[in-house]
């Protein structure tokens, strides 16, 4: 029988411990305990641009993301549902991410964002979809954590 939390499969470096048997409501708590492998995988990348790139060529899952923008003006980084590289201002971003200004967005999610055929990114200087502006060398900084 599989494990399920409330939205979906626990990732495989998770599994639960039971912590208390003898609850008085039929209930058992159980916590979540690091497994000693597996994991999720972090990508990296110190000048993202319009070249894309492909995080991971098969169904996976975001848990989160540390970009950094130290231009002056907004930067766009954008998620692709793609197992090959993304072709930048012609395949249609699954996200569209804004970076202000010499700011950042930094989030992390408890069950990952699901992508069905790969995962890609990009980063540009417009928002649009079939924007090709490329952000200047070491403009845009990803961390993404991914399954």
């Amino acid at each position: 029988m599989a494990l399920r939390n409330a939205f979906e499969n626990l990732a495989t470096d998770e599994s639960l411990k039971l912590v208390h048997s003898s609850q008085t409501d039929g209930s058992q708590k159980t916590k979540v305990v690091p497994a000693s492998g597996g994991g999720l995988s972090v990508y990296r990348n110190i000048s993202l641009g319009t070249s894309g790139i492909t995080i991971k060529s098969s169904p996976g899952q975001i848990y989160g993301w540390f970009l950094f923008n130290k231009s002056s003006a907004v930067r766009y980084v954008k998620l692709y549902n793609k197992a090959s590289n993304p072709t930048v201002g012609l395949d249609t971003p699954f996200m569209t991410i804004p970076l202000p200004a010499g700011g950042g967005a930094n989030v992390n999610f408890t069950s990952g964002i699901t992508f069905t055929k790969g995962i890609g990114v990009g980063a540009t200087t417009g928002a649009s979809d079939g924007d090709t502006g490329a952000p200047a060398a070491n403009d845009v900084i990803v961390n993404v954590i991914y399954y």
